[in-house]
């Protein structure tokens, strides 16, 4: 063909291209700002289309784009979404109007300068850059992703170029090469093979680490075509399905051929979701379907959002009664200066007061007076708290990634922070949410035990938990003397060898199986380990078996898969016997359910079968039950017609198969059980019972089967066998279903008990508010009977989740986990909850949580790029909650508590003194000097203790690079008390606030009582902003006393800053004094020159210290006669810990546990703590080098 034709052909090529392109009636998205997208019709909506069409090729960039965003913040939106939410916290909008006053001559106290502004400024650049820093990792992340690379076809040139993913759209044609992952959700259409197939791991989406098979919708065609050369073949065919939804594992199109006028149906099976892994194939081509945040598993995932702790919210409360009573002291003082005025206005005749000008009795005064005074206590709110607050945060934050305890042993990190408001938020955790698999377990089977016609083969004395596969002698002999008859043994091997849809993989002279369960993986290494083993499938699928015992090699023609399903629970293959030529069907499943389908007259060999599986069950192993069957020509003829036929069927496809696979399993011959291990991870049983202990309520959602959720939740140790377990497993709601709500509703705090239940049994209760069952409803007459039932025991039924000791959720969505989340909060909001996982599936979930926890591990990154804090490993939690948690909790909360209590011991002084000046709104304090206050003088200390005290502190030597465990981390009692009785309450908060009302009195007077009379060497008189010079010092001196008091442990450098504090005070005074247009200018030397200024400071650092110290041991003495004795608390801990361990772990526990008592009392030896001594809250302060 000549150039000029074929250039040709590309320009009809691309007319033809865009002819199609133009037809598109999709999504119409279009661009503004610039920068941002929107639906075209916006304000109408996007057009209510049932169906999407697509054409192979041809690009729709009428809808958005691939590229996605989790990050909080671009650098357009930084500035307005991060004012909001700073300025969103009462106490700032309360600095604005405070500022604001301040530029009012009449009132001001600054020259009309808004000074406040300049303190204010610091505070939110400093939550500006910590809220950088945060989202830059988010940042990132998104453009690793947006950035990866991809082959996508170009239809000009009829090549593969590379671009990133973010520039993809629906339509396009990519090539995806094996490991590589799929960068959108895509239709299959070639694969390299044979048979259509390709395998696609899934653990990004459903945490499984296996993988699972798909295939292209028509393969006998497509295979065939040249996608690469001939593409415009692919022009002939249309697509039309569903517009993008949640359904992660349903999916429904039509693809036609428009000469032809044939049609494909398009199912999930047929699909390759974005997150998704391919294996095992060379490459595949695929056209895009869905694209970025419209892919089903970011539409199951939610946009991380700003999380605000619960001292936070409770602080913005807090302030608002501040700020009530700031108003009513302002009243108060307005109104006692005006009754003053009008009862002393003839006697005190040298004021001069007129009461028709300023300052006399009239109702201009009484309102200048109110904003006054506002001005004069502004302080009440302590401006500093929030910067202090968010400098805390992120030093806990830091300190708490450099914490060696936290080493993965994966991969040698340690956790990573990305919300360090939220530290405080762990240690008042109510309800944990956890994935099950890679979080709870490492989804490694091992088999452990068989039974085979009636018989058990397993290893005697050896524990389930060891990592050994059975191989058993006496299999051997029996398969071995199967050579002339066809034995019940015999048949049970080839039912585990063919009984599956896994594949194999050659390498260094040994087999691997990948497949879709890791149960068959199990099943199969078993058999490769027992020498009777499935060797290779090849392209005409037949399937052969390699048999040592008989010395030979056995093949199956591969007729059917009849493949797992719910209602089920089993799955089975039809084959030929190649050497008998028999048809037969070989399944497995949960045994109940192959139970119910076996043949009549075999009721010793189902009670025997039973008996051994409950054997294996109570040795904490899976279970699974098989059988065979043999098929007649006709059956299997039957089958393969039928299934064909509804295939071909769009309407109600699943039901019809599914109703034909039950037909076709009918009497079978009961063969045995199998009993397989899946181990835990490390030391989670340790961490749930710790968890558990400390009154916190853990959730299991998984979207695995009920069988499996069962088990692992036994050996977990969040069931046991005698717990009161309820089941809710069920497709619709029923009089059934509402008696066994009723029944558990009624136990609500009157006994414990536990509940597993299924995502379709929420689903089914949710159904009664589908909008077609309301019309079905209504036009039956029973509409309002029903949904109230339905509505009741909605509502009971999550009352009894939210109050049972822990919950089993097993087949839910991952949507479904988010709103379980979601429930929980709405139902106890003063609640914090807790969500873990580690695969992409688990992103809703730990989005909706208070806090999110993701976990680096097998399952990929997805869960810790968006979460809160990432950890290595499940039992890092207990180390997160019990210590870095409560500790954080119980610092932030001092610290909140006092920089209220030193402002209110130092400006309530001006509001005592006034009435020696009859509430005249007269300053005592050099207003400039007083800004230096929050910043300078009381800060740092403070900020020290948050970082640096601890209760029982695991090292002689102050370290940042923590190392050894903490005592806190054994005691989950004292968690649960400081659960039921927090600090932060709104009774601690006014008692904080009184204790600085009367102290702010005690000052006062002792500045008047050693300052009022005196005179210095030139006889000049002390005046009042002398004595509010002196009252300044001492109030400088006493919140440092106070953070001295706070401290469980101190170190010289804490003593150290606690002192350069007050002297930066001194050192600031005698600055101010060298001022002249300051108020302070002579002051250092008329009030440090004079000896009534030393014995103030001495008096008030006594009383102080035994009014404070009396408080203290008045609050531990009648804590401590409510409480039990802290020693044997962690005694009985202690006791507790041993009941746990399995038989096969015990040793190696014991001597853990023995070496941590050496480090405890190794750490009792160096910190000089009396154990004897020690109660349930350790008030003592250790000195520390």
């Amino acid at each position: 063909m000549s150039q000029k034709n074929k250039d040709q052909n590309k320009s009809q090529l691309q007319l033809k291209i865009d002819q199609i392109s133009q037809q598109y009636q999709n999504d119409e998205w279009e661009t503004y700002f610039y920068f941002f997208k929107r639906h075209k019709n916006y304000l109408t909506g996007p057009k209510s289309q049932q169906l999407r069409n697509l054409t192979p090729g041809v690009s729709d960039l009428k809808v958005a784009s691939n590229r996605i965003e989790t990050s909080q913040y671009n650098w357009l939106t930084f500035l307005p979404k991060n004012l909001f939410i700073q300025f969103s916290r009462l106490a700032n909008i309360y600095f604005v109007l405070i500022g604001v006053c301040q530029t009012v001559n009449v009132i001001s106290t600054t020259n009309g300068k808004p000074a406040i502004y300049l303190t204010l400024s610091i505070i939110t650049v400093v939550c500006m850059i910590k809220d950088i820093i945060e989202d830059r990792k988010k940042h990132i992340a998104d453009r690793k992703e947006n950035e990866s690379k991809v082959k996508r076809l170009n239809t000009n040139t009829n090549q593969f170029e590379e671009i990133y993913w973010q520039n993809l759209y629906i339509g396009d044609i990519v090539r995806v090469e094996e490991s590589e992952q799929f960068p959108a959700d895509i239709l299959i259409l070639q694969t390299t093979l044979p048979n259509g197939d390709c395998y696609v791991e899934t653990k990004n989406l459903d945490g499984e680490t296996n993988l699972k098979r798909k295939i292209g919708f028509a393969p006998q065609i497509l295979q065939s075509v040249d996608i690469n050369n001939n593409f415009e073949q692919l022009l002939n065919y249309q697509l039309k399905y569903e517009q993008p939804n949640q359904q992660m594992y349903n999916f429904n199109g039509i693809m036609t051929n428009n000469q032809s006028g044939s049609q494909y149906p398009i199912n999930i099976n047929n699909i390759c979701l974005r997150g998704s892994c391919l294996k095992a194939t060379d490459y595949i081509y695929g056209m895009i379907i869905y694209t970025g945040h419209q892919s089903k598993i970011l539409l199951n995932s939610q946009r991380s959002r700003y999380k605000f702790s619960g001292i936070e919210l409770n602080l913005n409360k807090m302030i608002i009664w501040i700020f009530i009573l700031l108003i009513l002291i302002c009243l108060f003082s307005a109104s006692y200066y005006q009754i003053w005025v009008k009862d002393y206005e003839n006697q005190a005749v040298y004021l001069q007061i007129d009461n028709k000008s300023f300052g006399g009795n009239n109702v201009e005064t009484f309102f200048v007076y109110i904003p006054l005074w506002i001005l004069l206590l502004a302080h009440f709110v302590p401006i500093s708290l929030m910067v202090t607050l968010e400098i805390v945060k992120f030093g806990q934050g830091l300190i708490l990634q450099l914490d060696r305890n936290y080493k993965n042993i994966n991969d040698d990190e340690f956790v990573d922070v990305k919300s360090c408001n939220l530290c405080e938020e762990l240690g008042r955790v109510k309800y944990v949410f956890s994935d099950k698999t890679g979080t709870l377990t490492i989804n490694q089977m091992n088999f452990k035990a068989l039974c085979l016609n009636k018989k058990i083969y397993e290893k005697q004395n050896e524990t389930v938990h060891s990592e050994t596969i059975l191989k058993s002698e006496e299999l051997d002999v029996a398969l071995a003397q199967s050579v002339k008859t066809q034995s019940l043994e015999l048949e049970g091997m080839n039912c585990l060898n063919l009984c599956h849809t896994l594949i194999i993989e050659k390498k260094n002279n040994s087999l691997i199986y990948n497949g879709t369960s890791p149960d068959e993986e199990s099943i199969l290494k078993f058999c490769y380990n027992q020498g009777y083993y499935f060797q290779e499938e090849d392209i005409n699928k037949v399937m052969y078996i390699q048999s040592n015992q008989l010395k030979e090699t056995l093949k199956f023609q591969r007729i059917a898969v009849l493949e797992f399903d719910f209602e089920r629970k089993r799955m089975s293959v039809i084959v030929q016997d190649m050497q008998t030529q028999e048809y037969k069907l070989y399944c497995k499943g949960a045994d109940l359910n192959i139970f119910e389908t076996c043949a009549p007259n075999q009721d010793d060999v189902i009670e025997i079968t039973k008996n051994n599986l409950s054997y294996f069950s109570l040795k904490g192993l899976r279970t699974l039950a098989f059988g065979y069957k043999i098929l007649t020509k006709q059956q299997v003829d039957y089958y393969l017609n039928r299934i064909q036929q509804i295939k071909l069927e769009i309407s109600e496809q699943d039901q019809k198969e599914q109703q034909l696979n039950i037909q076709m399993e009918k009497d079978l011959i009961l063969l045995g059980g199998t009993g397989i291990n899946d181990r835990l991870q490390d030391d989670v049983e340790y961490t749930l019972k710790n968890l558990k202990t400390a009154g916190i309520k853990v959730w299991m959602l998984t979207g695995d089967k009920v069988e499996t959720a069962q088990n692992i939740a036994q050996q977990c140790n969040l069931t046991t066998p005698t717990t009161d377990l309820a089941i809710l497993s069920f497709d619709k709601f029923d009089e059934t279903v509402e008696t066994l709500i009723d029944e558990y509703y009624n136990k609500i705090g009157k006994s414990d008990y536990s509940v597993l239940i299924t995502g379709y049994s929420l689903y089914a209760i949710d159904s009664h508010f589908n909008p077609m069952n309301i019309i079905r409803l209504s036009q039956s007459g029973t509409l309002t009977n029903n949904r109230t039932k339905a509505l009741n025991s909605r509502q009971k039924l999550l009352k009894i989740l939210v109050n049972s000791q822990t919950v089993i959720a097993c087949k839910v969505t991952p949507r479904q986990k988010a709103e379980l989340v979601s429930f929980v909060k709405k139902l106890c909001p003063q609640d914090t909850t807790l969500a873990i996982g580690d695969g992409a599936n688990d992103v809703s979930m730990i989005t909706t949580a208070h806090i999110g926890i993701g976990i680096r591990g097998k399952e990929g990154r997805q869960a810790a790029k968006i979460s809160d804090f990432s950890i290595g490993e499940f039992r890092h939690l207990n180390r997160l909650i019990l210590y870095q948690g409560q500790e954080c909790y119980r610092k932030n909360t001092q610290l909140v508590f006092y920089n209220f209590y030193k402002n209110q011991v130092t400006f309530l002084v001006t509001f005592w003194y006034n009435f020696f000046s009859a509430q005249s709104g007269i300053y005592i304090y050099d207003q400039w000097v007083k800004e230096l206050y929050n910043l300078l003088f009381t800060s740092l200390p403070i900020i020290l203790y948050c970082w640096f005290d601890e209760m029982y502190p695991a090292h002689e030597y102050c370290t940042v690079f923590q190392c050894l465990p903490n005592r806190l981390e054994k005691m989950p009692l004292l968690y649960k008390r400081n659960l039921e009785k927090p600090q932060f309450t709104t009774f601690n908060f006014w008692k904080e606030f009184f204790k600085g009302s009367i102290q702010s009195i005690l000052i006062l007077f002792i500045g008047m009582l050693c300052l009022n009379d005196v005179s210095d060497k030139h006889q000049h008189q002390a005046s009042h902003l002398d004595m509010g010079t002196l009252v300044f010092t001492l109030a400088v001196i006493a919140p440092n006393l106070r953070v001295f008091q706070l401290h469980k442990t101190h170190y010289p450098f804490t003593l150290f800053f606690l002192s350069a504090s007050v002297l930066i005070y001194f050192v600031a005074l005698l600055i101010a004094s060298k001022i002249l247009a300051l108020d302070s200018f002579g002051m250092a030397h008329s009030v440090l020159g004079v000896g009534g200024t030393y014995i103030g400071i001495l008096l008030m650092v006594v009383t102080f210290y035994i009014i404070q110290r009396a408080f203290d041991d008045w609050s531990y003495f009648t804590e401590k006669m409510k409480s039990q004795d802290f020693e044997q608390i962690f005694e009985k801990e202690e006791l507790e810990k041993q009941t746990v361990i399995s038989s096969d772990q015990k040793s190696v526990r014991q001597q853990s546990s023995q070496q941590n008592m050496i480090e405890i009392m190794c750490f009792n030896k160096n910190s000089n703590i009396n154990n004897n001594n020690m109660d349930y809250v350790d008030e003592s302060n250790t000195f520390k080098k």
